[in-house]
């Protein structure tokens, strides 16, 4: 008797890829099912009418044109330039601001970050590149550090990789029903621990409270109590967090092509809790204070 085997995950080829690239829905694209973007303000008008000239120090150059809120006008070391649609958030933390848009010049799509200190023209350019060795639609974040050309006061220290994550544990609302806890364990590593329940419902089964998740990751600070991580998360979809450890409040991006061959490119907030270590099952979730 024969038996056909399905994998676990779906495989894509490149060629799958890139014609999920070329069907996708945008608009479609921006929403979740988990409807991550509930506790997102307005998007910020502080670039508009402004241009960038930004130089990183692994000698990329990136020019960034904001003629309008949600359009960006760029190019890359001079060559081409291209028109993106493009998601500005401000962070709680003061004047740095977030922006989530695609490359699409590539195929199949890549997905950019880019976090931008008003006050000090320091930038981090997060490129989330697709595709590894061992699977095709793995979604690889890199940060990129630099500082804008005649733009800024250039003092204090540059955004550079650290710690400062390391041993916090942070409960994370994204809307009324949907929580979760990320352990911050190393520069590198993430362990993210699922709630299943919400609302401080409580449950004896430790084997359903948590379902632990080892996520290869990488931390920077961008100032004093405001630091970016990105990890890639089962799905092989990156998150790309700006933290404000003194709000407990991020923004950020989601972005990868999903178990069901969709593209998702969504720019997403949370508020959040600071924990404490050794989670137990008892305790249940603390839910954080949300504030509008």
């Amino acid at each position: 008797m024969s038996r056909t085997f399905q994998p676990f995950e779906p495989v894509y080829s490149r060629e799958d890829l890139r014609d999920i690239s070329r069907e996708t829905d945008f608009a479609a694209s921006r929403k979740s099912a988990l409807n991550m973007a509930r506790y997102r303000k307005d998007f910020a008008t502080d670039l508009v009418g402004k241009t960038f000239p930004c130089h990183f120090d692994d000698g990329r150059f990136l020019s960034l044109q904001f003629p309008e809120v949600n359009k960006l006008i760029w190019s890359e070391n001079n060559v081409d330039f291209y028109e993106e649609y493009c998601e500005p958030l401000k962070s709680t933390a003061g004047n740095v601001i977030g922006i989530h848009f695609l490359r699409r010049h590539e195929m199949p799509y890549e997905g950019a970050f880019f976090v931008l200190d008003m006050d000090t023209g320091f930038v981090t350019w997060v490129t989330i590149e697709i595709g590894t060795s061992f699977d095709e639609k793995f979604a690889v974040p890199s940060p990129h550090f630099g500082e804008v050309e005649g733009f800024g006061s250039h003092e204090g220290r540059r955004h550079h990789f650290s710690n400062d994550l390391v041993g916090k544990e942070i409960d994370w609302e994204y809307n009324e029903e949907f929580t979760i806890r990320h352990s911050y364990v190393s520069p590198t590593l993430t362990i993210s621990p699922h709630l299943p329940f919400a609302h401080g419902e409580e449950s004896e089964d430790n084997e359903g409270f948590v379902g632990r998740l080892f996520l290869r990751a990488f931390n920077a600070t961008i100032r004093d109590n405001l630091v970016l991580t990105s990890f890639t998360e089962p799905g092989n979809c990156a998150a790309v967090l700006l933290i404000d450890l003194n709000m407990v409040h991020d923004i950020g991006c989601f972005y990868g092509y999903t178990y069901h061959g969709k593209l998702c490119s969504e720019t997403i907030t949370a508020h959040g809790g600071l924990g404490k270590p050794g989670l137990k099952a008892k305790e249940g979730y603390k839910r954080p204070n949300v504030t509008e």
